[in-house]
């Protein structure tokens, strides 16, 4: 019973955590897509490798 349960628990929180990550992301890129990002030399961003 309390391995079933356990089951239970676990298939659950899999299948929430799927669905989330897959609707959390389109509506991450849909909103990324939107962004109007800096396209010339002088506004880029600068970064340099730590190693």
């Amino acid at each position: 019973m309390y391995l079933l349960a356990v089951f239970g628990i676990a298939l659950t929180l899999g299948i929430i955590l799927a669905l989330s990550r897959k609707y959390l992301l389109g509506w991450y890129l849909h909103e990324v897509r939107g962004l109007d990002l800096p396209e010339e030399p002088g506004e880029a961003i600068v970064t340099y490798p730590l190693a």
